[in-house]
């Protein structure tokens, strides 16, 4: 029997909007697929607290050649592209009933409490797992152990969702059932074949 779930945030619960981000970027005649390039050749170090989220922008903007005096500007349009993933509030809702749930993510501080408070998913965990705060990069099993130790989840029992094959082998490699996550349509028929009911 499933008692507790553990969820990635990114692409599992918050997506950026990146149709209404690359129409901001033409601007700066920057495409968002370079932007995400670049994004994620720094995010690794920002997850582990080495820099912040003004830092990753400094660097960003580095990277791409633009004028650091518009920092400030597509850093918040940026931000403002968190949107919540369709359908899954309501999942997360029901879940809650009959379920513990837990956030295991590689988010970095800054942008992990961003997306927790604007929209507003702080109420529906028990616990939030980050590499901010526990010190292990997201592939490394020790975040996982870190869950099972602190919040006394069994594996066992224990269903992990998330949207990249690599997290979901080292939680099954550590005996979680597992979701490879698509889409909220895709997560309730997963959730149906284990017997979860919403």
């Amino acid at each position: 029997m499933i008692k507790n779930i553990i969820f990635d945030l990114n692409r599992t619960l918050v997506k950026t909007n990146y149709k209404k981000f690359d129409k901001f970027l033409k601007k700066f005649d920057i495409g968002a697929d370079l932007f995400g390039k670049i994004f994620y050749s720094h995010i690794f170090d920002y997850n582990q607290n080495k820099f912040n989220t003004r830092g990753l922008f400094e660097r960003i903007l580095r990277d791409l050649n633009v004028d650091k005096k518009f920092l400030d500007e597509i850093k918040a349009e940026y931000e403002r592209s968190f949107v919540s993933v369709r359908g899954m509030r309501g999942v997360l809702r029901r879940l809650k009933r009959k379920h513990r749930l837990f956030i295991l993510t590689g988010e970095g501080k800054e942008l992990l409490d961003l997306k927790m408070n604007r929209l507003k998913l702080r109420d529906f965990f028990e616990e939030i797992y980050a590499s901010c705060y526990e010190g292990f990069l997201k592939k490394d099993p020790r975040l996982y152990k870190r869950l099972i130790k602190k919040s006394s989840v069994n594996p066992k029992e224990s269903l992990f969702i998330d949207d990249t094959p690599l997290y979901v082998e080292v939680a099954k490699k550590l005996g979680f059932k597992t979701i490879l996550f698509k889409d909220a349509k895709q997560l309730r028929e997963e959730l149906k074949r284990l017997k979860i009911n919403l």
